[in-house]
């Protein structure tokens, strides 16, 4: 097989699922999905929908890029989603980034983070531990709780 090429099987009680492919994307996958898998295991039975469309807000939903668009655009554009109702650290950006498939390095990220602040675009808060978390001015555009 493949270098990076992966086979996770996982079971819960009598339920068996099986997960194959290359590394990054079953990682991805699991770290999305893994939460709806497990509860629907929970109830006995298992749904397509329950995967398709999580309502947990830490999924990023699909957005729209070019190729040559600034990594300033793409972090407002994922500002603009749900995905942002809650305030999100550089790390949880990162991974959301990654999970769209964009790998950008930590500091590229960090410096537009910041800039994006500064043209008051963003708004950054120190949490309890020190960490900065972000989030938009304006209210993330989608579902309404």
């Amino acid at each position: 097989m493949y270098k990076d090429y992966i086979e996770i099987r996982i079971k819960i009680g009598g339920n068996e699922i099986e997960i194959k492919g290359n590394k990054d994307d079953v990682k991805d996958f699991l770290s999305s999905y893994l939460p709806y898998i497990i509860k629907s295991f929970s109830r006995e039975e298992i749904s397509i929908e329950d995967l398709e469309k999580p309502t947990d807000e830490s999924v990023v939903p699909p957005i729209k890029i070019s190729k040559k668009e600034p990594v300033s655009r793409i972090l407002i554009k994922l500002f603009s989603t749900p995905w942002a109702k809650k305030p999100k650290s550089l790390t949880e950006i990162m991974q959301a980034l990654n999970n769209i498939g964009l790998y950008y390095q930590k500091s590229t990220v960090a410096v537009n983070l910041k800039r994006l602040v500064q043209r008051g675009e963003l708004r950054r808060i120190k949490s309890k531990d020190g960490v900065y978390l972000y989030v938009p001015v304006k209210p993330p555009l989608g579902d309404d709780d």
